[in-house]
């Protein structure tokens, strides 16, 4: 059962009825193993699986189980599929000479720039 009709994918996983530190094991060994095995077997019954472990993609979950995935495996998954945004912003490298580029702020907000002298940036009309 996939989340359906705007309700949040969380509310639906098969993890509810089970207890939370079952999904966040304490090491990657002995009992832990055995404590994450149980958690997969919960994942494995779960209609949101694929939610979840977007979810944890998304924001870069390193601990506990998700979407079926145990930490080591979570880890592997990041590294065969960097997020985009991991990559370094254009305007975030230095100028030739090696001074910092000055930050733009947009977005809809007021362009910042600093006034000369003064630490402090001052809101400019676009």
């Amino acid at each position: 059962m996939a989340a359906r009709d705007g309700a949040d994918w969380r509310s639906l996983g098969a993890c509810l009825s089970a207890d939370p530190d079952l999904f966040f094991p304490i090491s990657p060994d002995g009992a832990s193993q055995r404590e994450e095995a149980r958690a997969k077997a919960v994942c494995a019954t779960c209609g949101v699986r694929a939610e979840c472990l977007a979810f944890a993609m998304k924001t870069r979950q390193v601990h506990g189980v998700w979407g079926g995935l145990g930490e080591a495996e979570l880890a592997r998954l990041r590294r065969s599929h960097p997020a985009p945004d991991s990559r370094p912003a254009p305007d975030s490298r230095p100028a030739p000479d090696g001074r910092p580029l000055p930050e733009r702020i947009t977005g809809g907000g007021p362009v910042v720039i600093p006034r000369r002298g003064s630490p402090y940036p001052e809101p400019s009309a676009r």
